[in-house]
């Protein structure tokens, strides 16, 4: 009986011994979820940072705003008047021509010799020849407009502070078809 008591106090011991050693092993092999929490904790400060200064530019860009008139809309000669009334110089990558969602015209950018930058608190008369004209695209898509208003919207792509900014403008146009013009009818 003395036997069979020391093989379970020797059990008992070698039980315990093997879980305090399991023990010590997972507490050296595992590693600390403490720096990794940090480190998550971090990286949400972060993200929470970038997410906030991503709202500020999307508050910024839907606050931009220019004056668009369109001047002249005849075949291959278009001008479009751009306004300033900001403290800082705008410069003009491209103007485009829809009508509603639809494009009439390809995004036309300056030519060679032309400026297309606007002072502060000044405007600017923009000449271009958007392809394909956009008074041509709807003589033939929407043929039943001939002599009547139709609502468009100019899309002035920009650089203003180093950021790249969308202005637009929705206008009402007469069409004319026979000499393929556009004049704003409302300012």
């Amino acid at each position: 009986m003395t036997a069979q008591i020391v093989g379970y106090v020797v059990t008992l011991l070698a039980a315990f011994g093997a879980a305090w050693l399991g023990a010590r092993w997972q507490r050296k092999w595992t590693p600390d979820p403490i720096p990794s929490i940090k480190e998550l904790g971090s990286r949400i400060t972060q993200l929470q940072r970038e997410m906030q200064d991503i709202e500020r530019e999307r508050v910024d860009a839907e606050q931009f705003t220019l004056s668009i008139e369109l001047r002249q809309g005849r075949e291959g000669n278009y001008i479009v008047n751009v306004g300033n009334d900001y403290d800082k110089d705008v410069v003009v990558n491209s103007v485009q021509i829809l009508r509603g969602d639809a494009l009439l015209s390809a995004p036309s950018a300056p030519g060679p010799n032309d400026d297309w930058r606007i002072p502060s608190h000044s405007g600017k008369p923009l000449h271009f020849s958007p392809q394909p004209d956009p008074t041509r695209t709807l003589s033939m898509s929407e043929p039943n407009l001939q002599g009547y208003s139709a609502q468009i919207r100019i899309l002035v792509s920009c650089q203003y502070e180093g950021k790249r900014r969308l202005a637009g403008r929705t206008i009402y146009v007469t069409l004319s078809f026979l000499n393929y013009t556009m004049t704003q009818t409302v300012p």
